[in-house]
């Protein structure tokens, strides 16, 4: 039998009714921690848009779902066009959590490219939003879509656990400086690491988290995420929807001075945030050390890899032994208005390579 794609728009009550399925298909393909039920249904606690369902269906089985959710912009800032949203909201303030490897969840590549040929046929949709998604994930809707432009892309940074990993990932500074870290932090006191992953637990640990996050934060161009109302309701939806979340702490005299909130799933695990008591031994690369003592827990607990998700900083650079790239791409439907937004879009961007960067060099 063919593979039955549907895309229809669910009411509240029908939401509930998508979790065995998820479910039931999370447990076959051992998705990204992205794409587990526990992240997805804490995203839906914080949508306010009506959800779109997209489900792929053989032999009466569900074998490929995704939801999206739908935006509207002015194309050329005049015209206006629906947009939908894979697994995001189209908004800043909603789409704070940041998803990562985002994808339809999918046995296989065949029915993920199903699933963008049914969406290719909709006529309810001008431009679709995809991402921060793969290379392997995004060439399926490049195959169907011809305008596209990119939103961002940005690097990645893994460690994954072999024989040896530490010489891979390691240089000899790197280890002269972890090293030295320690030295001076057992100056201060007793050291303790401990990994917490009973949801009470970390949830008694959370206050501080939110403290320090937003101290470290507060005067930057990205301001954290707990002062925003929708990103805080995520993460406590997130603890509560019992996810594999779990918090490594590092502690001096049995007092916390730094945490990392990590997502954990199918022996993989990936670094969310940090919160770190900056008052307290600022000499001290805390976040240095509160890495090297969770990759040696993972690693000696079986775990495959400890991917530090997205964001050229030079803490993951110096611990990973992989890197890889992802983006956020637009798709449209064909457009002539969409194909001269692009190219007006191509044509700032020449300008500014190669006009005014030779302006600016005279």
């Amino acid at each position: 039998m063919s593979i039955k794609v549907t895309i229809n728009r669910l009411s509240p009550e029908n939401v509930v009714a998508i979790q065995e399925d998820w479910l039931q298909l999370e447990g076959k393909i051992k998705p990204s921690v992205f794409l587990t039920w526990g992240w997805i249904s804490s995203w839906i606690s914080i949508v306010e848009q009506p959800l779109i369902l997209v489900k792929a269906v053989e032999n009466n089985e569900v074998i490929g779902l995704g939801l999206l959710v739908e935006s509207t912009r002015k194309l050329l800032g005049l015209f206006p066009i629906t947009q939908w949203h894979l697994h995001r909201c189209g908004n800043s303030q909603q789409d704070q959590m940041w998803i990562e490897y985002n994808d339809f969840l999918t046995l296989n590549k065949d029915i993920l490219a199903a699933m963008v040929a049914a969406l290719k046929a909709q006529p309810c949709w001008d431009e679709l939003i995809v991402g921060m998604s793969d290379g392997q994930t995004l060439a399926a809707f490049k195959e169907q879509f011809r305008l596209k432009k990119e939103v961002v892309s940005a690097i990645g940074y893994k460690t994954r656990f072999c024989e040896d990993w530490q010489q891979q990932s390691r240089s000899r500074n790197t280890r002269q400086k972890i090293n030295k870290n320690i030295r001076m932090l057992e100056q201060e006191g007793e050291i303790t690491f401990s990994l917490l992953q009973n949801p009470n637990e970390i949830q008694a640990c959370m206050a501080d988290v939110v403290t320090w996050h937003i101290q470290r934060w507060q005067h930057t161009l990205t301001p954290s995420g707990f002062i925003n109302p929708v990103f805080k309701t995520f993460i406590t939806k997130l603890l509560d929807s019992h996810a594999p979340v779990h918090l490594a702490c590092l502690a001096v005299n049995k007092k916390a001075v730094g945490y990392l909130v990590l997502l954990a799933d199918n022996k993989r695990v990936s670094f969310y945030l940090s919160a770190i008591d900056r008052a307290r031994f600022a000499h001290i690369n805390i976040g240095l050390l509160l890495h090297h003592f969770s990759l040696h827990y993972y690693a000696s607990h079986g775990y495959e890899s400890y991917d530090f998700l997205l964001g050229d900083y030079q803490i993951k650079k110096s611990l990973a032994n992989e890197t890889y790239d992802q983006q956020m791409l637009s798709f449209f439907k064909p457009n002539l208005l969409a194909y001269f937004e692009l190219k007006a879009i191509d044509f700032k961007k020449y300008l500014k390579t190669n006009v005014f960067s030779n302006f600016a060099t005279k």
